[in-house]
């Protein structure tokens, strides 16, 4: 998956590297796109639920956005169910450039607009972490990054502080990883949940390959959707998740 958002005015293309052109519109993949296009249009447009004010993928300084945040809550959910004899889910991460459109047009939501959110049909994986390798998680969203950080987006119930000043691999506030106010313990066990992307070692995120006991579910796009016919109507959620310093 490419991890590097482009966000462009809505009927515009994005910009293209240097040395390139554009090829012009070929006639008959534009039929075939506009055939399957007709062919999808009753699925697409199909309401899946409504949502109670705009979702973006706007950061804050701390590296949160609303959209993630409810993914991470809807993973979180989705993680959560025992049916199947798995312990449920504590902690759900998703990754910034795996949200790849705002639900910010309308208060209603089709299946159309939340495939556009999450097109790349990753599924849903939960695993056993220590709180040892849940804190090297965290650090690796500035470790190897020259330019640029990589915050994952946190599920309610987990927040943590962190310092852009401190050097990387110490940039997580000691002790400020909490999960429901209770401090992230070096020797106990957490039940994770994030995307098949991240849980293989996307985007530098080694340490998802250390998880135990994991197991795949549905399909990321298949959670929220199940999620959004739950809540009937989803509620925007609070950040201050994740806090920065400097």
């Amino acid at each position: 998956m490419n991890d590097q958002p482009i966000q462009v005015a809505v009927g515009s293309s994005p910009p293209l590297p240097a040395g390139y052109s554009a090829l012009a519109p070929d006639p008959q993949i534009a039929a075939i796109v506009r055939r399957y296009g007709d062919l999808t249009a009753t699925v697409a447009d199909l309401p899946i639920g409504r949502i109670a004010g705009p979702l973006d993928r706007q950061q804050t300084p701390g590296g949160e956005s609303t959209l993630g945040a409810l993914i991470s809550d809807a993973f979180l959910a989705g993680a959560s169910r025992t049916v199947d004899g798995a312990a449920p889910a504590q902690i759900a991460f998703t990754n910034p450039g795996g949200v790849r459109a705002d639900l910010s047009s309308s208060l209603s939501v089709s299946y159309g607009q939340l495939f556009s959110v999450m097109p790349f049909n990753n599924a849903l994986v939960s695993m056993d972490l220590t709180g040892t390798q849940l804190l090297q998680l965290l650090e690796q969203q500035w470790q190897g990054r020259a330019t640029r950080s990589l915050v994952l987006h946190v599920s309610q119930g987990f927040r943590y502080s962190w310092d852009a000043a401190r050097p990387q691999g110490q940039r997580v506030l000691p002790g400020s990883a909490m999960l429901n106010g209770e401090p992230i313990r070096a020797d106990a066990v957490y039940r994770v949940a994030t995307n098949s992307f991240l849980a293989e070692g996307g985007d530098g995120f080694s340490a998802f390959k250390q998880g135990q006991n994991v197991q795949t579910g549905e399909l990321d796009s298949v959670v929220l959707k199940l999620y959004f016919r739950a809540k009937g109507v989803v509620q925007v959620p609070t950040l201050g998740r994740i806090t920065r310093l400097n």
